[in-house]
Formats: structure tokens, C-alpha cells, sequence
């Protein structure tokens, strides 16, 4: 199902040739999209209650998203639940993983931009893609060195803003 982004409509012929395509360009009816909302802001309710305000919005959801309520109950929230003979398991990307409920209430970061942006930040100044041990171990003292100053200056109470953008990402109090 798309929304006649042609782009994707294209992919999903090549990819999948022989599965059915529909489109949906209904602009009377919203109910697609706000459900599809409110699965996503599922990140967001707290831990525990994840499986029950999964099940409240899968019974009330229009029938054309129960395919991908089924999809995502079985990958991310509940899993399989053994029947019979037949075994359960636990699904493939368990709440815990992508849930960020306490994360948005602490103000924690949600994402890994930090690291990345660090880690960009140390192959520009070393210079190299895949440095040898030596490169890499004399950098990693550099910066060590460089963040310990940094952390004294901001101990002894310097306020630069230029200052405390540049450290920014390099710091965690």
C-alpha cells in the first residue's frame, strides 16, 4: 500500500514483482494515517504498558493496517506466544530496545549522533579511514589530553559559548 509516491511504487515492482499493489489516496478518510501515528508514538508510552496500549490500538485499527499490526505485534512487541506444540519466541526487536519513554523524561539522548559525530570528528584529525594501532593510540592520547584540559577550564568556571559548542559533544556531566 503507498500513497502514489512514484519512487516507491517503482521499488516495490522491482523488488517484488509478483505481490499485489494497491494505492491509498483517500483525503475524507484520515483513519490510516493517525493510526500509523499512533503505533509510532508507542516509542514513547511507558515500558510496561506497551503490550496493552498495543492490543487497544490493534483491536480499533482499520482492517487495511491489521497486516502491519501483525508484522510489528510479532517483531516488536509481543513476539510469538507458544501454542500447542507449536513454540513460541520472543520477538526480534523487543520494546526494550526501542522504546524511548524514559529516555524523553531524562532528556537522555535517543540516537547515537553523539558517538558518530565524535568518532567523524576523530577520523578528520587523524587523517585516516583505518589507522594503524600506533596512529590510533597516540590520537586517543591527544584527545584524552585535550578533553582533560577542557574540563579543568570549564571547572575553573570558563563560560566561552565558542568554547562550550566545540567541547559540547565531547563531554558528558
Amino acid at each position: 500500500m503507498t500513497d502514489f509516491e512514484k519512487s516507491i511504487i517503482n521499488a516495490c515492482e522491482e523488488v517484488y514483482p509478483n505481490s499485489p499493489l494497491t494505492a491509498y489516496n483517500n483525503p475524507d478518510d484520515r483513519s490510516l494515517k493517525v493510526y500509523t501515528h499512533m503505533m509510532l508514538a508507542l516509542a514513547f508510552v511507558p515500558l510496561a504498558e506497551v503490550p496493552r496500549i498495543f492490543s487497544l490500538l490493534e483491536n480499533d485499527a482499520p482492517e487495511d493496517l491489521l497486516p502491519i499490526f501483525e508484522y510489528f505485534e510479532k517483531n516488536d512487541v509481543l513476539g510469538v506466544i507458544a501454542r500447542g506444540r507449536k513454540r513460541g519466541y520472543l520477538p526480534r526487536y523487543p520494546p526494550e530496545i526501542w522504546n524511548q519513554h524514559q529516555a524523553a523524561l531524562t532528556g537522555s539522548h535517543k540516537t547515537n549522533n553523539v558517538s558518530e559525530g565524535w568518532y567523524n570528528r576523530f577520523q578528520l584529525v587523524i587523517g585516516k579511514h583505518h589507522p594503524d594501532l600506533y596512529s590510533a593510540l597516540s590520537e586517543f592520547q591527544k584527545e584524552q589530553a585535550d578533553v582533560e584540559i577542557m574540563i579543568s577550564e570549564l571547572s575553573l568556571g570558563r563560560k566561552d559559548l565558542q568554547f562550550l559548542r566545540t567541547i559540547s559533544h565531547n563531554i558528558v556531566l
